[in-house]
C-alpha cells in the first residue's frame, strides 16, 4: 500500500469517526493497523507524520496519541515537531515532552 492510499484511508476514518471518540481511541486503531499491514505499516507512519506536521490540531491529537512506534526516525526531526505543536498549543505540550522523555531515557514503543 502506498502512503497516498493509505492516507485516504486514515482521513476517511478521522472524518468519519463517532463525535465522541476520543484521540487515544483511534489511535489505538492505527497502531493495531501497523502490525496487520504487509508493509509493517511504513506508509501508515509515513501518514502520521504528515499529520504531525500538518497544523490540523485533531489529527495531531491522533498522531500523538500512537503508542506503536516513535515518530520519526530522526529523533532531532520529532524533537522539532513537537517542539512546534508544543509552541503552537501549550496544552498538548505535555504529551509532546512524554514522547521526548520516553525517547531520550531508550524507553521502547
Amino acid at each position: 500500500m502506498n502512503v497516498a492510499e493509505m492516507s485516504r484511508i486514515m482521513d476517511s476514518l478521522y472524518e468519519h469517526r463517532a463525535p465522541a471518540l476520543p484521540s487515544h481511541a483511534l489511535a489505538d486503531n492505527f497502531d493495531r493497523m501497523i502490525w496487520c499491514l504487509d508493509d509493517q505499516g511504513a506508509a501508515l507512519l509515513q501518514v502520521r507524520e504528515d499529520w504531525l506536521i500538518s497544523g490540523d490540531r485533531g489529527r495531531v491529537e491522533v498522531a500523538l496519541d500512537m503508542e506503536e512506534t516513535f515518530p520519526f526516525s530522526d529523533s532531532q526531526k520529532m524533537n522539532d515537531v513537537l517542539g512546534q505543536i508544543s509552541a503552537r498549543w501549550p496544552e498538548l505540550s505535555a504529551k509532546c515532552r512524554s514522547i521526548q522523555e520516553a525517547r531520550a531515557s531508550g524507553e521502547s514503543r
